[in-house]
Parts: structure tokens; sequence; C-alpha cells
């Protein structure tokens, strides 16, 4: 029995490695408009990195153990890099003690890629300027 071949939608769409290619990025984007300053770009940048290695830490890991050949999970920590662990001691951590929920904003635009309302453009400003304080890209009055 012959198989039906099946209708080419058109419909059908980018791939999703080429939709990952085309998808713009919100921080970005805020910066071409003029919403956000370099400093700021570089700041949200940072911040995805620290987040994301974070991240990369929390799911189970394993590694051999060297006195029994047994597996345990390791520590979220152990699976920075050493300047990954810099950045999240000296600017993360003080960052996000610093601006609380508002780190939220500055997820959902960098990490999420989630385009922010007009109202939220200052709050997520305020906080890549924190920030950029603490990193030393931008002096306060450079905001």
């Amino acid at each position: 029995m012959m198989k039906k071949k099946r209708a080419v939608s058109d419909n059908l769409g980018p791939t999703p490695e080429t939709a990952a290619k085309l998808r713009y990025d919100v921080i970005d984007t805020l910066h071409r408009a003029g919403e956000l300053k370099l400093h700021h770009v570089n700041a949200a940048h940072e911040i995805e990195r620290v987040y994301l290695a974070l991240c990369r830490g929390m799911f189970p890991a394993s590694r051999p153990d060297q006195n029994n050949g047994s597996r345990r999970i390791t520590d979220i920590f152990d699976r920075l890099t050493d300047a990954e662990e810099s950045l999240w001691l000296r600017r993360y951590k003080p960052w996000a003690n610093k601006v609380g929920r508002a780190a939220q904003i500055v997820f959902d635009a960098k990490v999420n890629n989630l385009m922010q309302p007009r109202e939220l453009h200052e709050p997520l400003r305020a906080a890549l300027q924190v920030y950029a304080e603490i990193a030393g890209y931008s002096s306060k009055r450079a905001a």
C-alpha cells in the first residue's frame, strides 16, 4: 500500500534553529531605541552570565568520588568557574540584595527576553544602573 504524501503547508514557519537566530534581544532593542545606555547593556549581559552559571549549578550533577567510585551531588558553587564565583560574590550578590524584587524585571528582559511595558523601563534602567555602579561600569552621575 502506498503512503499518501502530506500536503505542504504554506504556514510551516522557520525551524527552531532559524527562529532562535532571528529572535531579537530586548536589551539591545532598548539600547538602540535610546532607553538604555551602553553601561546598562554591559550590566545586563554580565547579570545573565552569572544567572545562567548559577542555574547550571542547580541541576543535579554528579562526579566520581575518588575514595569509593560512587557518585555524589555537587554544590552549586562547585560548578562555577573562579571568574563566575568572583562575579557572583563581588557584584551579583550585592546587586541582588540591593534591588530585591526589581531583579525579576532584569531577568524577564535579559534572560527570558520578554519586552517590558513602557512603565517598567525606568525600574529596569534603575536596577541595571545599580549593577553598573557596583561593577564600575558607571558612576552615579552617569545614569
